[in-house]
């Protein structure tokens, strides 16, 4: 055993030889080992990391998902109950966030309700094993005079308790539109109005001018509206105005061209446009007039006058939110709804005077002003909404061809009563048949009855198909006058359409070319043509279109 000793403490004390089979010291290992903790302890940070980001991903993702499911609840509730209790939520008053008489977040007025569907703002909802505080707010936002519409802002909130709340952000927030959809504030409405008053038209030779027209054109009024959302109404209104030109000879009075050949006697005219939609520019309401005209003279010599009175007023109104308490200006029924109303006026008097020598008077003489009324608005009664348009004309009496000296009796070729006439169309689940009306026209016409010279009545049902023609003559001054007359009325045409449950969707009235009253006029002296002329009033035009379509 000694021998042994002795021999292993031999060994421990030789030198290392460089076979490679010798052990590490203490000092490389230490550094190996120091190593090794290194690189594990950056992984480790790197894996926790990692963890860290991928709970916090899902606890995000959950809170996504709560947010989103709220929402959408809303959006399939009635909007009435898109709301909170104002007087019962108790969480309302222990929130930071809301404040006010009445209450409000962020500025906007809470919503409430007697049945709301959020009964409480705050709760708690699990998802995925993370508990979330659910806080939602539903405020209403008013943007200038538009229709109000609620804004539903949801914000889910959990508890980071393993990490640091002040690195990682532990809330989100989503927000929505919410607008009326049960019955929409907009269906589809789209309509128009429209009344021309129409024209007196003069052509001929008169004592060696040759007349290629003499026109009155009467007032007229138009308007549309549609409501789709972005609601719209435009209108325009004019007033009488009128045209002299010759081939020869020359005019003279209102604005008369280079060649002195032809006189414009332009009238007035109110132009509105109005728009919902605040990015295309234009106003909410819009409204011109009344404007005022100071007459208008244009002549051929002393042959032919035409002349336009003064006070022609015309007016427009057009809205996309009516609101009397929001403008200066009444526009509308105060409904928030689109609307339009215009008005063409005529002047107090108008005529064409003539003067061919012995025999002279008026081609046409209106005494009294005339009206050109479009109108159209969009209602909403018990929750339905309609259209309604009209258009209205009313003309004052009128005497056609009247002459100086003539017999006994004798005050125009044609003599044609006031008139007042309208169409009416309507569309929506209220609305009623599209309508014609107005009162009878006489039309009294200077006749030979039986070889004496007298007045035949003729009496026109706005929209009565009718046709009469009478003939006269009689000498003035030494000259013969020859009167041939005819008279014209048109029918009527109303439509309109419906749905399954009886709904009008679509209405139209409307009156084209209904009344016209030509008479041709010859004057002869000693064989000589002093005048060889048709005078041609036309009556002109009304129509009314409204239509309608739920969502």
């Amino acid at each position: 055993m000694t021998a042994l000793y002795q021999l292993a403490a031999r060994w421990r004390g030789r030198p290392r030889s460089g076979s490679g089979e010798d052990g590490f010291t203490i000092v490389e290992t230490t550094v190996a080992m120091t190593l090794v903790f290194i690189v594990m302890t950056g992984a480790l940070a790197t894996f926790s990391a990692s963890v860290r980001n991928l709970v916090s991903g899902r606890q995000r993702t959950g809170a996504v998902a709560v947010a989103r499911s709220v929402i959408e609840e809303a959006r399939a509730s009635l909007y009435a109950q898109v709301a909170h209790d104002l007087s019962g939520d108790t969480t309302l008053a222990a929130d930071a966030s809301v404040s006010g008489a009445p209450l409000a977040f962020e500025g906007e007025s809470l919503v409430g309700s007697a049945a709301p569907i959020f009964p409480e703002h705050r709760w708690s909802d699990v998802n995925d094993t993370t508990t979330y505080t659910v806080d939602v707010y539903v405020t209403w936002v008013t943007q200038g005079n538009a229709d109000p519409f609620k804004r539903l802002t949801v914000i889910v909130s959990w508890a980071n308790a393993q990490y640091d709340t002040a690195t990682i952000a532990n809330r989100v927030r989503l927000s929505s539109f919410l607008f009326e959809a049960g019955v929409p504030p907009d269906p589809l409405v789209d309509g128009a109005a429209d009344v021309d008053g129409g024209t007196v038209e003069v052509t001929g030779t008169f004592d060696g001018i040759d007349l290629s027209r003499a026109v009155i054109y009467n007032p007229s009024a138009v308007g549309a509206v549609s409501s789709l959302f972005v609601r719209e109404a435009t209108g325009l209104a004019r007033s009488s105005s009128g045209v002299l030109e010759v081939a020869s000879g020359t005019v003279s009075g209102c604005d008369v061209n280079a060649s002195a050949t032809s006189a414009q006697c332009d009238g007035i005219f109110a132009d509105t446009a109005t728009d919902s939609d605040a990015s295309t520019g234009l106003p909410e309401n819009d409204a011109e007039g009344p404007v005022y005209d100071v007459g208008h003279e244009a002549s051929a010599g002393t042959v032919l006058t035409l002349d336009l009175g003064a006070n022609d007023a015309v007016e427009s109104k057009s809205t996309s939110r009516s609101c009397f308490t929001c403008y200066t200006t009444t526009i509308g029924d105060d409904d928030r709804l689109a609307s339009h109303w215009s008005e063409g006026s005529g002047p107090d008097s108008a005529a064409f005077g003539f003067d061919v020598g012995p025999v002279s008077g008026d081609l046409v003489r209106l005494t009294g002003a005339s009206l050109a009324t479009s109108s159209l608005d969009h209602d909403a009664v018990n929750d339905t909404h309609m259209l309604s348009a009209f258009a209205r004309l009313q003309m004052p009496s009128v005497d056609v061809v009247t002459v100086q000296g003539a017999p006994t009796g004798f005050v125009g070729a044609v003599r044609i009563s006031s008139v007042d006439v309208q169409v009416d169309a309507a569309a929506g689940p209220t609305a009623l048949s599209p309508s014609v009306t107005g009162g009878a026209i006489e039309v009294q016409v200077y006749d030979t009855l039986g070889g004496t010279l007298g007045y035949r009545t003729i009496s026109v049902d706005p929209g009565e198909e009718k046709e009469e023609s009478a003939t006269a003559s009689f000498d003035v001054g030494g000259a013969s006058v020859t009167l041939a007359t005819t008279v014209v009325s048109g029918g009527k045409a109303t439509s309109s359409t419906t749905d399954a449950s009886g709904n009008i969707t679509y209405a139209e009235a409307s009156l084209t070319n209904w009344l016209r009253i030509s008479v041709e006029v010859d004057i002869v002296l000693d064989g000589t043509s002093l005048a060889d002329s048709m005078v041609e009033f036309d009556y002109g035009r009304l129509a009314a279109r409204a239509q309608w379509e739920s969502a």
